[in-house]
């Protein structure tokens, strides 16, 4: 697997056991799944620790899931069974496992590129690539800069390692591969740097690294396939919270239509109350006028004067026809008026007759409001020496008085 396509990170977890390790290993991963977006395949190396240590490091290798598949697939085209998919770069380091030094810089220069791996205990930590300082690295000045490289990140590597492995910084090796190897492997021996030059072809040590991880013990070989952290709870943590997700959107729609169906209820319901509403004022305003006809003929009814009671009730209170007759009696504003007035034209024997029936009026003040017109002498020729003339403006009922807005309705 080429080096750009691999992501080398080393994390500091708490001292859990190595059971406890894969779940802790597994949330680091799912966290940087959720922050790029892209799936990944994993594994780790875990470093060992003692149980008086604070904390428990582990070298994350992941890449691409996508090319991870693409390798896959190209191994089921060509036949292979026995995949182990890996990475030479990273496993350089199993070339060296024997070396009684805490901390390795395995190094590998080449025509293109420089590459740094710093191993701690045969483990890896930390890496850097750069290119070749010239091209033509077979020259002195390109031996001396390379060598200037690898001397000043090997610091910069150590110095970002955790500080308690730093502590075991007695002495570290080169190991050098690569086309260039032997004559960086000669500078550094002149600056009293232990090194080891272990293949001159650059190719060689990527092939080798990949057949020793084939036959190496489990716990210096990283596979992508079949990560020995894979935690099963992890998995079962996912299909869970795929289920309550599942759950809860089938919840959401299952809502939402039914509250979409609730309302579409309301609304057929407030479209036929609205049709009701309409057709009801249709009739109202149809038996408008009728309505206001039957109130105008109803207060007519009860409000009007009955002339035919009135006028039995003035003559009774008339003198006798030897003494007087009445000539005219007109009742005028018997609807729709403020008051009705009664009018009477008369001849009489006398004044005094006259002045007796007024007297009997006013003893009625409480229903009529007499106004006498006048008393004159009759016309020649007639019988009845006098003649008059009273008029009298019929009251309202004292006991049922007509409210002010009766009165200005009419």
């Amino acid at each position: 697997m080429p080096r750009r396509d691999q992501s080398l990170k080393l994390l500091e977890l708490p001292n859990v056991s190595d059971d406890e390790l894969g779940p802790l290993v597994a949330l680091q991963v799912e966290s940087r799944a959720q922050t790029t977006g892209q799936a990944v395949a994993w594994d780790c190396l875990p470093h060992p620790a003692q149980p008086e240590d604070a904390h428990r490091y582990v070298m994350l290798a992941t890449m691409p899931m996508n090319v991870s598949e693409t390798i896959r697939r190209a191994a089921e085209v060509a036949g292979w069974s026995n995949l182990v998919l890996t990475s030479g770069d990273l496993l350089t380091s199993n070339l060296a496992t024997n070396s009684n030094h805490p901390w390795q810089l395995h190094v590998l220069a080449n025509r293109v590129k420089l590459e740094l791996l710093m191993c701690y205990r045969g483990l890896p930590v930390s890496s850097y690539a750069t290119a070749m300082p010239t091209d033509s690295a077979v020259s002195a000045e390109g031996v001396t800069a390379a060598t200037a490289i690898i001397q000043s990140m090997s610091g910069r590597l150590l110095a970002g390692s955790p500080r308690a492995w730093q502590n075991a910084h007695e002495s570290s090796a080169f190991f050098l591969a690569g086309s260039f190897a032997s004559q960086i492997a000669v500078r550094l021996a002149s600056e009293s740097a232990h090194s080891e030059p272990t293949f001159a072809d650059e190719r060689t040590p990527r092939a080798m690294a990949v057949a020793m991880s084939l036959i190496s013990d489990t716990a210096n070989r990283i596979d992508f396939l079949r990560p020995r952290s894979a935690d099963g709870r992890t998995a079962t943590r996912k299909q869970r919270l795929i289920r309550i997700a599942a759950l809860s959107a089938a919840a959401v729609c299952v809502a939402g239509i039914g509250l979409w169906i609730w309302q579409q209820s309301l609304q057929t319901e407030l479209a036929q109350l609205d049709a009701q509403r309409h057709q009801l004022q249709q009739f109202i305003d149809r038996g408008k006028n009728t309505v206001d006809k039957w109130s105008y003929v109803s207060r007519w009814q009860n409000e009007t004067v009955q002339a035919a009671t009135e006028i039995r009730g003035i003559a009774s209170l008339l003198p006798s026809r030897e003494r007087m007759i009445v000539t005219r009696l007109q009742l005028e504003n018997v609807v729709d008026s403020e008051n009705s007035t009664l009018r009477i034209d008369g001849l009489a024997q006398s004044a005094e007759d006259v002045l007796q029936m007024n007297a009997s009026i006013l003893d009625q003040s409480a229903h009529y409001d007499l106004r006498p017109q006048g008393i004159e002498p009759s016309p020649a020729g007639s019988s009845f020496p006098s003649q008059f003339r009273i008029e009298a403006i019929l009251r309202d009922d004292p006991e049922q008085p007509k409210s002010a807005a009766e009165k200005e309705s009419k």
